[in-house]
């Protein structure tokens, strides 16, 4: 086991290649976990300390670099939020006038009446929203959904991509201005 463990995982990488879709991540996955059975199959039919050191520093190597990733996901600000007028908060706290804000995938943007809020996505600065009356939660890069009020998306650079979710609609806005309201809730 231990001898063929190099080719088997330039096989494993071919291999997710091949049977997943051409996802870069999707095959990643799929060629870890074959590493990882083929290592679990090593320690069962000849369990040693060599194996088992080998397992582990895979393993924890797979989670540092998997958690890595969860928190640069999770925690890497995907939009910029600037009061234009009126009370805008983020995350329940209130954002002041003389500057954006960083924003995490997930927060909640309000701007109470008369209020205008805008949210500029970190990737391409020819993305943004306009939010007034109302509530949008970022999603990630160009994405966000309406909760309530309105909402004026702008992508002015073909390709550049801004999809917002209203309710049970979805509008995908690329290189257009659009208007979506939202009814409430």
């Amino acid at each position: 086991f231990r001898k063929s463990r190099k080719p088997l995982i330039l096989a494993a990488f071919v291999l997710g290649a091949v049977l997943t879709p051409p996802d870069p991540l999707t095959q990643i996955m799929m060629a870890v976990t074959l590493i990882m059975l083929f290592d679990i199959g090593g320690l069962l039919a000849a369990p040693s300390r060599e194996t088992l050191a080998g397992f582990l520093k895979f393993t924890g190597t797979v989670a540092i670099l998997g958690g890595g990733f969860v928190a640069w996901h999770m925690f890497w600000p995907v939009a910029h939020v600037t009061a234009l007028s009126g009370r805008v908060t983020v995350a329940g706290r209130e954002v002041a006038a003389d500057g954006p804000v960083a924003v995490r995938r997930g927060a909640v943007c309000a701007a109470d009446e008369g209020a205008v809020a805008r949210i500029l996505f970190s990737k391409g600065q020819d993305r943004e929203l306009y939010l007034t009356d109302g509530r949008i939660q970022l999603r990630g890069p160009g994405k966000a959904a309406l909760l309530n009020g309105e909402s004026l998306a702008v992508s002015s650079r073909k390709g550049a991509q801004v999809a917002l979710q209203a309710g049970p609609v979805q509008v995908l806005l690329e290189a257009a201005r659009a208007e979506v309201k939202s009814p409430c809730p």
